[in-house]
């Protein structure tokens, strides 16, 4: 596929306006710092702050725990219908997405689990939840032992794209969305 110039341009721009629109969100709300993240699907596709977008790693950003929704919007990374996970701490990990029940029917979606992925790689798969919220659970693995240990858990739902990764050590994990 052959993009031209002026096409690589627009998305290039767009891309930016994006994570700049993230951004501006946030310092209007008064809530931008170093560590702040500019996009990250939530339950009901709503972004929240949940880590970094670059440079700080840490549990909490701009005075707010990990997870805890803000009123700005911004754009995912990850391609609609598509989950990846990154191991990005010191222990390897997976994740679990769970099947959705569909209301009013006898179905559900289908679920999908990692392999396990080693510190410093990703994994990437799509993924349709049929429009419902799906359980995603994180699970990391102690470097001695080998034993599991739980990480973290959040909801995903496929209309959205949604970036997982767990960080930290075996003793002290962490996760962050994007």
């Amino acid at each position: 596929m052959v993009i031209s110039r002026s096409a690589r341009r627009a998305a290039l721009a767009l891309g930016a306006v994006g994570a700049l629109g993230g951004v501006l969100g946030g310092v209007l709300a008064g809530n931008a710092g170093a560590g702040t993240a500019v996009a990250g699907p939530a339950r009901g596709h709503l972004p929240v702050l949940s880590g970094h977008s670059g440079g700080t790693r840490s549990e909490r950003t701009a005075g707010r725990p990990a997870g805890q929704p803000l009123g700005f919007t911004g754009t995912s990374t990850i391609p609609v219908g598509n989950i990846q996970f990154c191991a990005q701490g010191d222990y390897a990990a997976m994740i679990d997405v769970h099947p959705a029940p569909v209301p009013g029917t006898r179905m559900t979606s289908r679920g999908v689990a990692s392999v396990v992925i080693p510190p410093g790689q990703c994994w990437m798969s799509p993924l349709n939840t049929l429009g419902q919220p799906a359980e995603v659970v994180m699970t990391g693995f102690d470097n001695s032992t080998g034993q599991p240990f739980f990480v973290g858990q959040t909801e995903w739902n496929s209309a959205c794209g949604l970036g997982l990764g767990a960080e930290g050590t075996s003793g002290s994990p962490f996760w962050w969305e994007w």
